[in-house]
């Protein structure tokens, strides 16, 4: 018999109605791997069943450990991708994305163009450069809906800093996301501190 083509399916059965085995017309129903949940009063398991007369419950044993050990690995790397959206959520949320200005949060995000994302950066970068150019010493950056006036050195400390905090915790959430592929249960994987690690938020003022 080809263990291959042993396919199990999970079911529940009430505990006063549960066989281990049975015969079922020229079919044998073979449950195994069955725990009692007595909460609901019925037997958690995985079914199979093929013709009585290549039944064979070794083979079905030896088939169901294989089986097991697949949907272990499935249920480890959907624990994975699971995880690993929680650190992007986290990653991308105001906790990391973000600066003290003024006592003051300054959230960023990619999908808001006025915040001061990555690219709105970029843009503030250059018209401070461009304002050193022309020899002038002030410039005004909006951010949050008001407009904050500040020398053109402080800008670009301001900048600088920001673009610092924001490369460190590019490589905190790197960090994490191949921590997580290491793991290799399900409890380190559920127990892992994806928040560890970040640098203090900036706290600035102009």
């Amino acid at each position: 018999m080809s263990i291959m083509k042993i396919n199990f399916i999970k079911t529940i059965i009430p505990e006063t109605a549960f066989k281990k085995q049975y015969e079922l017309g020229s079919l044998m129903i073979y449950h195994i791997g069955e725990a009692l949940n007595k909460e609901l009063g019925a037997y958690e398991c995985y079914e199979c069943s093929m013709a009585v007369s290549s039944f064979d419950e070794e083979e079905v044993q030896k088939a169901f450990v294989e089986f097991s050990a697949k949907m272990d690995a499935l249920k480890l790397e959907q624990a994975k991708v699971d995880k690993v959206a929680e650190i992007t959520a986290y990653d991308t949320s105001s906790s990391v994305n973000g600066f003290m200005l003024n006592g003051m949060l300054i959230p960023w995000s990619k999908d808001d163009p006025n915040s001061p994302n990555v690219d709105k950066r970029m843009g503030l970068r250059q018209n401070i450069a461009d304002k050193i150019a022309l020899g002038e010493e002030n410039i005004s950056i909006w951010l949050k809906g008001m407009s904050f006036t500040m020398s053109c050195a402080q800008a670009e400390v301001l900048m600088r800093s920001i673009e610092n905090y924001a490369y460190e915790c590019f490589n905190v959430t790197a960090s994490h996301k191949a921590a997580v592929g290491e793991l290799t249960t399900i409890d380190e994987v559920e127990a892992y501190d994806y928040k560890a690690g970040y640098p203090k938020m900036l706290e600035m003022s102009v």
